[in-house]
């Protein structure tokens, strides 16, 4: 439909009053005539222009309902397409875990529909929750599919955003090198150390130093009750047993690291009193083993 196409233009050029204007001509004349997918269609467009102007709650109660209509329609195409937007809100309100789940809806449907463009799209979107994981070889290789799919179709602003995602990508794995060199540094100095007391102290310092945490502590399974605290930052060592028995009791028990970026999205940990009572956003804990 002439005015949705548009509206679409104005959004890509940045004209967002413009193309709400077009937008919302465009569905009351697919209303009028009741052309069920042209509404389905417009509704996604509306979406993405919440996306483009940081309402991440408007877009996401937009999709639900344009979701509603593409389902009852038969629409997969639209279907898929929607859920990459629900994945995009999540992500922009840091609800990682339905992000994920939003993405993975949003591929199978339209890898079924053998929509390649829009599936090249949710690529995109991959990428970029990819990179919040700090996972950048994941996230290249999502942005390579969608490479290859833009350049055989020939799709310009879709190859315009490859390549502002591709400087993200690069920027996140010059750190990663970065944290490489740092790392080798950090254990050229715990070398150097004799004392074991102070090297679980120093030990910790560099573990703070390179993750940015705020807290943390280690400690030791002497294998006679509850662990000891070696060392401890950023909080008490009553604080630590607490954290202990929610995470590192796991971590000891299955010798597995425990890493979660988002407390939040973890149900069998945000609602630990402990986690509550420290306000800890997200746990980074790994088993440290001697003697093999």
């Amino acid at each position: 439909m002439l005015c949705g196409n548009l509206g679409e233009v104005a959004a890509r050029e940045g004209d967002i009053a413009n193309a709400e204007r077009l937008y919302g001509e465009a569905l009351e004349i697919a209303r009028r005539i009741g052309a069920r997918d042209e509404v389905v269609e417009t509704g996604r467009r509306r979406c993405e222009l919440d996306l483009l102007r940081g309402d991440p709650a408007g877009a996401s109660a937009r999709a639900a309902e344009a979701l509603e209509l593409a389902v009852a329609s038969g629409n997969l195409v639209e279907q898929g397409n929607l859920w990459r937007i629900l994945a995009l809100a999540a992500r922009t309100r840091g609800e990682s875990a339905f992000a994920l789940t939003a993405l993975s809806n949003a591929h199978e449907l339209l890898r079924n529909a053998g929509a390649a463009l829009e599936d090249a799209r949710a690529d995109c979107v991959e990428c970029l929750l990819e990179l919040d994981r700090g996972e950048s070889v994941r996230a290249s290789s999502a942005l390579r599919r969608a490479r290859s799919v833009f350049e055989r179709l020939g799709a310009a602003p879709d190859l315009r955003e490859v390549d502002r995602l591709h400087k993200d990508v690069e920027d996140v794995q010059r750190k990663s090198f970065s944290h490489v060199e740092a790392l080798t540094q950090a254990a050229q100095r715990l070398a150097a150390r004799s004392d074991p007391a102070a090297l679980l102290e120093d030990a910790l310092d560099e573990a703070l130093l390179l993750t940015g945490a705020e807290r943390g502590f280690i400690l030791i399974n002497e294998g006679n009750g509850e662990p000891r605290v070696a060392a401890v930052r950023g909080a008490t060592t009553e604080s630590a047993l607490r954290i202990s028995r929610t995470v590192a009791d796991r971590v000891l028990h299955t010798g597995e690291m425990v890493a979660v970026a988002d407390i939040v999205g973890r149900e069998d940990l945000s609602t630990r009193k402990s986690i509550l009572d420290l306000g800890l956003r997200s746990v980074l804990c790994t088993p440290i083993r001697f003697g093999g």
